[in-house]
């Protein structure tokens, strides 16, 4: 957390040049007579929509080109010395930003069969500690992982998703070691300590267990773009080699992304894009079956689903600008058999919604304002 504060510090005075001029000395003659590093121009045509285009700069995307690191070191130096002079305002800046933020802070408990799960932060580490208590509040805390340990050596590490399994007995984990949100899933017996043998290398976004306390769901990236279009099924103790993939979308505007409910009855798939989203589902205690497509993709028709009791909830703006709240059997989901459950508003935009045992809350916003509503 402190480098981050310490780049926001960076920034904040680089976009801040009224206040450099009135806390700092002018800009030496050395660094005035700095010369920026300059790219190289190197035009790639662009035929597509019927019309030509040149980017001349369309080689920099290539992330392992040398010419590139290289271009990207000497704009970093470029910037070190020019910023030199502000060095000064830059630590009071980081100070001052260090001193309102809770070092010792600590995420608010969410519980998940026995356990009550957080987060929290030290002072004077960078990376938070997961950790969980079985049963209470006040019970002793068992430390899941610390990330700060598993950092060591790095110069980047982001823990990107984490999920425990349905028994509460093992713990998967997303770590990105190069800040390019491409991850590697590992696995951890939280009831021996011991790290298991399995490793895929490349994922992307979230993690979802089936109820066989033996399968995960994950997504896997574009190798170029990133994009995570596909979702695969590894079973604990093969080889990632021989996952199986049980999803792909081919429409390069689609994302996808994949998720257990909160029921943890179901498995979902969601894919989608600024005008569409498609849903597919399997039951968590079924991970070999086929996926179904809840409601297929439309354009224009955005939708969000989850599932409570014997229903499939529905946030939809089919026939609903601000989106309405439907519900369709578990047995027959089609919309022949929708049922509306919040009507539509014009001044409310419901944005979410969340089932608890007695209660559905709802995320609205009005006037520009967000609000929660019970029900």
């Amino acid at each position: 957390m402190l480098f981050r504060i310490r780049a926001f510090a960076l920034a904040l005075v680089a976009f801040a040049p009224a206040v450099i001029r009135a806390q700092t000395p002018a800009v030496s003659a050395p660094a005035a007579a700095l010369t920026p590093p300059l790219a190289a121009v190197r035009p790639h045509r662009f035929d597509e929509f019927g019309t030509v285009r040149i980017d001349n700069y369309y080689w920099l995307k290539e992330r392992s080109n040398p010419e590139v690191i290289k271009y990207l070191e000497d704009e970093n130096a470029y910037t070190k010395a020019v910023m030199a002079h502000t060095q000064a305002l830059q630590d009071r800046l980081y100070e001052e930003m260090k001193g309102r933020v809770l070092q010792n802070d600590q995420s608010v408990p969410f519980r998940e069969g026995n356990y009550f799960y957080y987060t929290r932060l030290v002072e004077g580490k960078n990376y938070p500690i997961y950790a969980r208590k079985r049963g209470a509040l006040n019970a002793p805390e068992e430390i899941m992982i610390d990330a700060n340990v598993l950092a060591e050596g790095k110069s980047t590490f982001l823990i990107r998703a984490w999920d425990v399994s349905s028994a509460g007995d093992i713990l998967a984990f997303a770590a990105d070691t190069t800040g390019g949100r491409v991850s590697a899933i590992r696995f951890k017996n939280l009831r021996t300590g011991e790290m298991l043998s399995d490793v895929i290398p490349r994922s992307i976004g979230g993690i979802a267990w089936a109820e066989d306390n033996r399968t995960i769901f994950y997504t896997k990236p574009d190798a170029v773009s990133v994009r995570p279009y596909q979702v695969y099924r590894h079973k604990l103790g093969t080889p990632a080699a021989s996952d199986q993939m049980v999803y792909e979308d081919k429409d390069e505007t689609y994302y996808v992304s994949v998720f257990k409910t909160k029921s943890r009855a179901y498995i979902m798939i969601q894919s989608s894009q600024t005008m569409a989203t498609e849903y597919s589902y399997i039951r968590a205690d079924q991970p070999d079956a086929p996926f179904k497509v809840l409601i297929p993709r439309e354009r224009g028709h955005e939708y969000s689903a989850n599932h409570f009791g014997d229903y499939f909830y529905i946030l939809s703006n089919d026939h609903a600008k601000n989106f309405r709240l439907m519900r369709t059997p578990v047995a027959k989901p089609g919309r022949d058999n929708w049922e509306e459950v919040i009507p539509h508003r014009a001044d409310v935009l419901l944005e979410d919604f969340e089932f608890f045992r007695d209660y559905l809350v709802l995320t609205e916003r009005k006037d520009g304002l967000v609000q929660l509503r019970v029900r």
